[in-house]
């Protein structure tokens, strides 16, 4: 079943229920939502899914819904998916995205109530209205230090980083070309301040840590913002960053592909608050932590049935390897 589709407003209100008739014991108990963008000339253009990823612990889930009274009340359900211009098409040579969303796509307030009928119904019904909590005000801070380990495609070209929270973005840092090592380092001089990002202030979520929406680091590359390419992204959750508030020092983070057919794009040092206003009124700027030298021993011992194939061929001979790579360099 579907809602109706509301026109030209990016915010809908639907304020509908449908209802399903279930059966105990339950066949197939997985509850999936798709949500689309609706189209009269062409095609609808998907969204996103709820749940992202099937999973048996979550409430769409039936079975899971009964042990938890039948019910799950209203909250906020952030989307995520692949933005529609880095989608494959077939004017273009496939890409492999990876299986998490890579970009935020929005939220929906819904709930499920799971109830015994004499008689299930399929239908599709007006509901009252709900009236959300009073929400919260957070504040988000980035400063970006150093990229290392781009590859050498990017070395001729600048690349630069955006942080973003939902709908809300930072905007992006001093455009940079890489050196001949793939590392690109932002200052701060007395005139200016390349390493800071502009904040991210009174923004409005819900108290609950599980309904804010997850944070993105982009990384960008092309000859400027009219002209760019996203090549890489970190997705983490509000939580995790409100914990390294308490104690917020830089941490070396590491870019995923866009293409699942391609490496890390690189890593980047960041530091991230994310707390609500009350807590944090001001940015505490955090100094590099100092660069520690480690050597790491790969201890390889042996190797069991290697090249079956060519160690059935009398004819053939073979040599085996193993290459053990620690980022850019290969011993």
């Amino acid at each position: 079943r579907r809602t109706k589709s509301v026109n030209k407003n990016p915010s809908p209100i639907y304020n509908q229920k449908m209802l399903f008739p279930c059966f105990f014991p339950f066949l197939n108990d997985k509850i999936l939502l798709r949500i689309w963008n609706e189209k009269h000339s062409s095609r609808d253009d998907f969204i996103a899914n709820i749940p992202e990823v099937q999973n048996n612990n979550d409430f769409f889930n039936l079975s899971k819904l009964v042990s938890m009274g039948g019910r799950m009340p209203a909250k906020w359900v952030n989307l995520y998916g692949i933005p529609e211009e880095e989608r494959n098409s077939t004017f273009k040579a496939k890409v492999v995205h990876p299986k998490e969303g890579t970009a935020y796509m929005g939220r929906i307030m819904l709930s499920f109530s799971l109830l015994s009928a004499e008689v299930p119904i399929c239908s599709t019904l007006p509901c009252n209205p709900f009236h959300e909590q009073d929400p919260q005000t957070y504040n988000l801070y980035c400063d970006i230090y150093t990229l290392k380990y781009l590859k050498e495609e990017q070395y001729d070209i600048a690349v630069w980083c955006e942080c973003k929270i939902g709908p809300y973005s930072t905007g992006i840092n001093t455009q940079k070309k890489p050196n001949k090592k793939g590392t690109v380092k932002w200052n701060i001089t007395e005139n200016t301040n390349e390493i800071t990002l502009p904040s991210i202030t009174q923004i409005n979520f819900p108290k609950d840590y599980a309904q804010i929406p997850d944070i993105f680091i982009n990384l960008y590359t092309g000859c400027g913002e009219n002209d760019s390419k996203r090549i890489g992204y970190i997705r983490l959750k509000a939580l995790t960053v409100n914990r390294w508030t308490k104690d917020a020092t830089p941490r070396w983070l590491h870019f995923k592909p866009l293409d699942m057919n391609k490496d890390s794009p690189g890593s980047v040092l960041v530091n991230l608050q994310f707390s609500p206003s009350s807590e944090s009124s001001k940015r505490i700027f955090k100094q590099m932590g100092i660069s520690m030298k480690y050597t790491l021993y790969s201890h390889i011992v042996n190797g069991f049935e290697l090249c079956p194939k060519l160690e059935s061929s009398k004819k053939e001979v073979f040599e085996t390897k193993v290459q053990v790579e620690l980022c850019d360099k290969s011993e």
